[in-house]
């Protein structure tokens, strides 16, 4: 990340993210042509053996193979990647894979309870104590890899100076840069959830400062005032976790990596707290099997809402906390009383922004009843970080080189890459960015619900893709349970 000042309006900017890409001939990246060159080459061997009629079917035949590589639109997806996601799908579907049914009526009942499906599906919980006497939920993904899950409550930059909030930017980019020489930490994400208020914790901020001896008139007007506050009101809930990989702790036995991680979160919580997250809270096991069934079933949300107003305590265990049943259609996903759709952001904003860029994407909209935005880091190990900046440079170099006449987009990455470079030997740290966005609806259709989300995004600038045919991984990876794409372990919860 950069970071440039105008002397005009004194607003800080920010931009310089980029993707890496392999240099190759022209817009080719180097696996394509690689490709393209092995296609050459078998071209002209058939030609030497076999003549020009044998040579010109096997080049009519990898011509329009080679065009449904290299065609790509503007999410860098290619028209073969398309292709294959539609088969994958297709294929799924008829086995039957995108239904899900647990509990009781599960044609292999089992378990005795509802479990987590898909890549949740060899997920376990449990809980343990830090260092200074704070219980935390500790999730044991199929990957091997373990996330703890916290409850953020920052203030936001509404009512802060400029000067402040660039400060707070500031914080929060030193504290992603810190992760890179964190031993352990593979991942991180933070997820802003907006969402329909019951109006119960009102309810009960009101109850527990109001007096016996106020007079009826006024315990009346504020009963109202409670009513129609709470009515329609919304409620915004921000989460951060930390995924930590146990080979890269060091500690062999599972009992010593547990410990490991609680003897690091309290420098872990008070680092992030000093980013402007406000206080930092270690989520329990009982809270992270509530937040996961809320997701599953929204319309569950009042129910244990209302428990905590009236002080009761609600027993959820990790294997209640999945749906009663799933189904994953090519773009949206059905899952008990709620309907979603995902998307996946293709590029970040380009050029340079102000730090207010995604207000629009992660506020508050009347007509989205719960949208979910996870936003998704990869620190690189500071180890290895330099090695990748050389390449990054190079290949920007190369592919600026290659042309007689440069392309503006080729001399602003070189620039960036250099810039990039010269910050990462400074001392900033390394960072791979990705977001997901989940919309969901209890009401109405999905494809209403899910239109304003897209104008949300453009407001923001960032590219989004829906995520089709992987609308449950999607799903899944959006909450915050510390799960990184890639290829996760699914057991038998397909």
């Amino acid at each position: 990340m950069s970071a440039t000042t105008s002397t005009r309006d004194e607003v800080r900017t920010y931009g310089g993210w980029r993707a890496p890409r392999s240099a190759g001939v022209g817009a080719l990246t180097m696996a394509e042509t690689m490709f393209l060159l092995g296609g050459m080459i078998v071209v002209v061997m058939v030609y030497v053996t076999f003549g020009v009629p044998w040579a010109g079917g096997v080049l009519a035949l990898g011509g329009p193979v080679l065009y449904l590589v290299v065609t790509k639109d503007k999410h860098g997806v290619s028209i073969m990647d398309r292709r294959l996601e539609s088969l994958r799908f297709s294929r799924a579907r008829r086995r039957g894979a995108n239904r899900y049914v647990s509990g009781p009526l599960a044609p292999r009942y089992t378990t005795g309870g509802f479990r987590a499906p898909g890549v949740l599906w060899r997920t376990t919980l449990s809980e343990h104590e830090d260092v200074i006497g704070r219980r935390f939920a500790l999730l044991r993904h199929g990957d091997g890899s373990m996330a703890v899950v916290m409850g953020l409550s920052p203030a936001g930059t509404r009512l802060v100076d400029l000067d402040q909030a660039n400060d707070l930017v500031a914080l929060w980019g030193q504290w992603l840069a810190s992760l890179s020489g964190e031993a352990g930490v593979v991942a991180a994400s933070a997820v802003v959830e907006t969402c329909p208020d019951s109006g119960e914790r009102l309810r009960r901020a009101v109850a527990r400062q109001a007096s016996a001896q106020a007079p009826a008139a006024a315990r009346a007007v504020m009963d109202e005032v409670v009513e129609s506050s709470a009515s329609g009101a919304d409620d915004i809930r921000v989460w951060a976790t930390l995924t930590f990989s146990p080979s890269s702790l060091g500690a062999g036995r599972r009992r010593l990596v547990e410990r490991e991680i609680a003897t690091r979160l309290p420098g872990l919580t008070q680092t992030l707290q000093y980013a402007g997250t406000g206080a930092v809270h270690l989520l329990t096991a009982q809270e992270v099997c509530v937040m996961a069934r809320v997701a599953f079933d929204p319309a569950s949300a009042p129910l244990f809402d209302a428990a905590a107003s009236r002080g009761q305590q609600v027993s959820l265990s990790w294997g209640e906390a999945g749906p009663a049943g799933h189904e994953t259609g090519w773009d949206s996903y059905r899952h008990d009383s709620g309907t979603s759709r995902m998307w996946t952001m293709s590029s970040p904003p380009s050029g340079t922004v102000q730090f207010t860029i995604l207000a629009p994407i992660l506020g508050m909209h009347p007509d989205v009843e719960r949208k979910r935005v996870a936003l998704l880091y990869l620190p690189m190990d500071s180890a290895k970080a330099p090695d990748a900046i050389d390449a990054d440079v190079n290949q920007a170099s190369a592919r600026l080189d290659s042309r007689a006449r440069p392309r503006a987009r080729d001399v602003r990455e070189a620039q960036i890459t250099h810039q990039m470079a010269d910050e990462e030997a400074a001392g900033a740290g390394l960072v791979d960015i990705g977001a997901i966005i989940t919309c969901t609806t209890t009401t109405g259709g999905i494809d209403e619900a899910s239109a304003p989300v897209e104008s949300l995004a453009a407001s923001s600038r960032l590219i989004i893709r829906p995520a089709w045919g992987a609308q449950d991984s999607g799903f899944a990876v959006g909450l915050p349970l510390g799960l990184t794409p890639g290829d996760q372990s699914m057991g038998g919860g397909r």
